[in-house]
């Protein structure tokens, strides 16, 4: 006598097929969280690229490289305020960079209503950024999660903040706060990462923006 096939599924096949989906959902959800990851370092990567050449392309198409802003009243014995170039400041810890243009203010001689100029400015805050005194045009923020800045080891490893910044009309860089202009060989990286890739903007003493 033979028992009738009822076309159903045994407790070990059910097993078998329950075991199969969650493998397959693990699976599926660790691919599709590795594609998140580097398309947010992508985008990452690139709008700190953008905001570098804003800043690049802010300084060369000044028109007057040493002039005073509009809104100043420029009078002898009174000060001025020069816009010297601009620049992004990075604050490595806590994922944030501000473009900003660098003001200075320089002292007008009363006699001759002579003032100095940003390169001949003795002001201790030219040529980076100085919070509170300089005009910030935009401030910007690493969104995901996943991204983080690297901190780099140069010039000081314990160095929270970092600054690039281009000075009209070449434009000509200056890096790290530095009154010095960086030499054409030298340059800058700005690293980001994930847990398993990172991403570089590089800058260079020429001013060039290239992404790796």
């Amino acid at each position: 006598m033979h028992l009738k096939d009822n076309g159903g599924f045994t407790l070990i096949e059910l097993i078998v097929v329950m075991a199969i989906s969650v493998i397959f959902t693990v699976i599926t959800a660790g691919l599709f969280r590795s594609s998140q990851v580097n398309l947010d370092l992508i985008r990452e990567q690139l709008k700190v690229a953008s905001i570098i050449q804003k800043a690049k392309t802010l300084a060369v198409s000044i028109v007057i490289p040493f002039g005073s802003l509009p809104s100043d009243n420029c009078q002898p014995g009174l000060t001025c305020q020069l816009i010297c170039g601009y620049g992004v400041y990075f604050n490595w810890t806590n994922k944030e960079y501000i473009l900003y243009a660098d003001k200075v203010a320089t002292p007008i001689d009363p006699s001759t209503g002579a003032r100095e100029n940003c390169v001949t400015s003795s002001a201790p805050g030219k040529y980076h950024y100085v919070t509170g005194e300089d005009f910030i045009y935009k401030t910007e923020k690493i969104d995901s999660v996943f991204v983080n800045f690297v901190k780099p080891t140069d010039p000081s490893p314990n160095s929270t903040v970092g600054d690039i910044f281009f000075r009209p009309p070449k434009p000509h860089v200056h890096f790290d706060a530095s009154q010095t202009e960086a030499s054409p060989s030298a340059g800058r990286d700005i690293i980001l990462k994930t847990d398993t890739k990172s991403a570089k903007i590089h800058i260079n003493g020429l001013g060039l923006v290239s992404m790796e």
